[in-house]
């Protein structure tokens, strides 16, 4: 399972590491990428409690 993010090849192979099933890295990874995409591609590093919140609103209300 290996994507072209190194970012997310970091979070496969922790989760992996911790033996998460599949169906899960694969769902983290899809909920992941969701919320780096919503933000216009930035890393989560740099992203804080502001943007999950707005992606939690944009995620219960939709697109406003």
């Amino acid at each position: 399972m290996r994507t072209r993010s190194p970012f997310l090849n970091h979070i496969v192979e922790f989760m992996l590491t911790k033996q998460y099933s599949l169906r899960t890295v694969d769902t983290y990874l899809k909920w992941i990428s969701s919320y780096i995409n919503f933000h216009g591609k930035r890393h989560p590093a740099s992203m804080g409690n502001n943007e999950a919140i707005e992606y939690l609103d944009y995620l219960v209300f939709g697109q406003q």
